[in-house]
């Protein structure tokens, strides 16, 4: 799907900015947090799937970090 370029910039940098608040709060929580954030992780990316063609846009592997 074509983005046009200064959304892409702005996908990109919300992306970013979410791994980023991701890493910190995950340095925070208990293994029971990891394990229910984890269980959530499909529910997460089905919703940022239907954003349309922010899929495309996300980090190798982001789609499945939840699963480690």
């Amino acid at each position: 799907m074509f983005v046009p370029a200064a959304q892409r910039q702005n996908a990109e940098k919300s992306i970013r900015q979410g791994q980023q608040y991701y890493q910190t709060l995950t340095g925070c929580l208990t293994a029971e947090d990891k394990t229910a954030l984890a269980r959530h992780n499909d529910r997460i990316m089905q919703i940022a799937k239907r954003l349309g063609g922010v899929e495309q846009l996300l980090p190798a592997g982001v789609a499945n970090s939840g699963r480690e």
